[in-house]
């Protein structure tokens, strides 16, 4: 399994997003630019173009735009290629994608102060029990929320009924999620992060830090941090 993810250092829409435009399908051309804010549009892009690098890099696939299927529910696929899997996500800077062999599922949130308060109408008893009994109930809160944003991409239905029902702390479900916490620096892992013991809401995590969930069957997980300049020059040498 192969996560990749970059981070954008502005919101400003430039002629380098303009210029990338043209290595996406007609049809995600058209969602990106449906967000009102530029940095969405970015964000929006680059998780789409994450995609052809990543599986250039790992498989030595060539992937033209009009090879994925976005379809408006249910999960994407490579037309030429259904036996790679994937998912994106992007939030606060941060756009990644996952890929791989199996079914997956890819969630990635910013990490702030989380609506805790509102756990209940969404979570199960068991998952709320679990944040009011963290050191870290925002964390906690982000940890579950992406696990079902997560599974919900893995099962192609989104947060259904029977997601937002589930209860992800199941050991059945631990087994199958990988968790990483994203920084522009690189990645931590969940545990690295707490042994901090640094509380989200005094600002002592970095703002640009996201809790990253992926669902699928248990595989070694290999990351790589790309920057936006060198996904741009991914795409000036190939095609």
């Amino acid at each position: 399994m192969y996560l990749y993810y970059l981070f954008i250092n502005d919101d400003d829409w430039t002629d380098r997003e303009e210029k990338l435009l043209p290595f996406v399908s007609e049809k995600r051309r058209r969602k990106i630019l449906s967000y009102r804010f530029s940095k969405d549009k970015k964000l929006s892009l680059y998780a789409a173009l994450l995609l052809p690098a990543a599986c250039s890099e790992q498989y030595g696939l060539l992937l033209e735009k009009n090879n994925i299927l976005w379809p408006e529910k249910g999960k994407p696929v490579l037309l030429t290629h259904p036996e790679v899997h994937f998912s994106i996500s992007h939030s606060g800077n941060c756009a990644a994608v996952a890929v791989s062999d199996e079914e997956t599922g890819l969630d990635v949130e910013q990490l702030s102060r989380s609506p805790v308060k509102h756990s209940e109408r969404f979570f199960s008893s068991r998952e709320n029990e679990a944040i009011q009994k963290s050191a870290h109930p925002d964390l906690e809160f982000f940890r579950i929320w992406t696990r079902k944003e997560a599974y919900g991409k893995y099962l192609g239905t989104g947060l259904s009924d029977h997601v937002l029902k589930t209860n992800m702390l199941d050991p059945k479900h631990d087994r199958q999620i990988t968790e990483r916490i994203l920084t522009p620096a690189g990645s931590v892992s969940r545990e690295e992060l707490t042994d901090l013991s640094l509380p989200l809401t005094d600002g002592s995590i970095p703002a640009s830090a996201l809790y990253c969930s992926i669902y699928g069957r248990g595989q070694q997980l290999k990351e790589t941090l790309i920057s936006p300049s060198e996904l741009t020059e991914f795409f000036s040498q190939l095609f």
